[in-house]
């Protein structure tokens, strides 16, 4: 009874204490509207647009003509638009000032190499801006000498060659991707619920030195109750505390900002139920590492913005390159997120497995070392 009656009034006097529940809450709120409004862009997939390609074929042999018809495929046009130029210094100037997206050229000598069993070359230039344009122009190219190897391989071995038909085996239609990749809104939602749950670890230190810092240590000390009740039901109580915030952001975001929240609510509720047992765990042991809270509170300010970056809490793993996304497998944050994310958009069950297991094994031995570092805290 101890233990549930210390639970109960930490819990009331958490969501009494209105300045820590409105950072708490409002934080992500606003940190949310923000990102998910100004960054909607960068998540939200766009109509391919048609790009022009400079085409300069100095080659005279019948391989480069082929070359020529290829482009003319009508597939090919509604991809790029040809644009043929006279000068090769012209073409790879205006590439190089990203005044074009990639510039093709056949050298005069390509179809009487290939002819004689020397190498062919095809020069693609293509400009750095344009990353998506470099990826279409090579694939074309690549396309066209892979088609022609094929036909050089089947011409060698006397086989008979046929002219190229162009057949209308595929049907194009449009996929829709809404509630199959998240929105920035949809993101963000997530992202900086974590990342504001990581701040829950200063409820967790508190826990351990509030009773000091209000003068009711000394009584505590002389009631008919165990220095171990009393850190158990504060640490349920801030637990719930943390997890019934996070319950309320969630469907906060979910009604007003439409987030979307998908997928089986009950492994939802489990990953932020044992995300929000992380934090505590993670905020007491600190707090026992330093034993100053003015210390630990400066170190939970270093890590928590860092954690975040490096999960992609403010922007996505991938564009901050493959050494950041190594490491942020290490990133607690990471593992929430993701097993959400998996959990709401599909994937590996597995991840979502692996981010339960590890919160909970790591909440588990963070009690145990700060249990041994604090055992003389109530004696």
């Amino acid at each position: 009874m101890n233990v549930l009656r210390t639970a109960y009034y930490t819990i009331i006097k958490s969501f009494r204490d209105t300045k820590t529940l409105k950072i708490q809450m409002l934080l992500p709120i606003i940190l949310i509207l923000i990102l998910g409004t100004a960054l909607n862009s960068f998540f939200t997939p766009t109509n391919f647009e048609k790009f022009s390609v400079y085409y300069l074929n100095e080659d005279e042999g019948t391989l480069s003509k082929k070359f020529d018809e290829f482009l003319n495929n009508e597939e090919i046009k509604s991809l790029i638009e040809i644009k043929d130029i006279k000068s090769y210094e012209k073409g790879k100037k205006d590439v190089e000032n990203g005044d074009i997206a990639a510039f093709i050229h056949i050298p005069e000598d390509f179809s009487s190499n290939i002819q004689s069993g020397e190498k062919g070359c095809i020069e693609v230039l293509t400009c750095e801006y344009y990353l998506e344009g470099e990826s279409v122009v090579k694939n074309i190219v690549d396309g066209f000498i892979n088609g022609a190897n094929a036909y050089d391989a089947v011409y060698k071995t006397g086989g008979k060659i046929n002219n190229y038909k162009d057949y209308e085996n595929i049907d194009n239609e449009g996929i829709s991707y809404k509630g199959k990749i998240p929105r920035a809104i949809d993101y963000y939602s997530v992202t900086m619920l974590v990342m504001i749950m990581m701040y829950g670890m200063y409820y967790g230190m508190y826990s351990l030195v509030e009773d000091k810092y209000t003068n009711t240590y000394t009584r505590i000390k002389s009631a008919p109750i165990h220095g171990y009740e009393i850190n158990i039901g504060k640490t349920i109580g801030n637990v719930l505390t943390l997890f019934l915030q996070e319950i309320l952001l969630m469907i906060f975001t979910k009604y007003v900002y439409n987030s979307n929240w998908s997928g089986n609510l009950l492994i939802t509720i489990l990953i932020l139920f044992i995300f929000s047992v992380f934090a505590i765990s993670l905020g007491m042991l600190i707090y026992e590492v330093f034993r100053d809270y003015n210390k630990a509170s400066n170190f939970v300010d270093l890590i928590v913005p860092f954690f975040t970056f490096i999960s992609g809490g403010y922007v996505k793993v991938d564009i901050l390159g493959p050494f950041v996304e190594k490491i942020s497998k290490f990133s607690p944050n990471y593992l929430a997120q993701n097993a959400l994310f998996t959990n709401i958009y599909g994937g590996k069950a597995s991840d979502i497995y692996f981010a339960i297991a590890g919160l909970t094994i790591m909440s588990i031995v963070f009690y145990a070392v700060t249990s041994v570092l604090g055992r003389r805290s109530y004696n």
